[in-house]
């Protein structure tokens, strides 16, 4: 096998570990918004921190991906799989745009869910004031004889 040739399979390789990553994402970013939806935060953060590491690991692909493009562009073999790696591409960024708007709607979902907490927070600080300012206004102590 010529080095060229490893490469390829390298290459080859490595877009189909990123697929897999971008898939687990996406089936990350699913949970996250039924977690959202169920307020279940515990199970929120740590989806959060598992899409992190998959984003950490798919950034560690992209780098070893980017340094063996660079060596296989430079072959005439390179022609061979250069359509395989353009069909792949495509798919995954069709998967990361269906993530994109799988986050802004969690965000949206979010905001939503924490502009009612406010409101709730909101009602309860004036419901508060009305009732000291109901017992501000009582006397301190009103004391009934009951001899007869």
């Amino acid at each position: 096998m010529s080095n060229i040739s490893g490469i390829k399979v390298e290459l080859i390789e490595l877009t189909e570990k990123k697929q897999q990553e971008i898939d687990k994402l996406l089936e990350k970013t699913q949970q996250q918004r039924d977690a959202i939806i169920n307020d279940d935060i515990d199970n929120l953060l740590a989806i959060t921190d598992l899409k992190q590491d998959i984003i950490d690991y798919i950034d560690k692909i992209n780098e070893k991906f980017k340094e063996s493009y660079v060596k296989a562009q430079k072959s005439p073999e390179f022609e061979e799989i250069k359509h395989y790696l353009q069909e792949k591409t495509k798919q995954i960024i069709s998967v990361t745009d269906v993530i994109k708007t799988l986050e802004a709607d969690n965000q949206r979902i979010l905001k939503e869910k924490m502009k009612a907490v406010k409101k709730q927070i909101r009602d309860l600080k004036k419901s508060r004031k009305g009732i000291s300012a109901y017992f501000q206004n009582m006397p301190e102590s009103i004391y009934i004889d009951q001899k007869n």
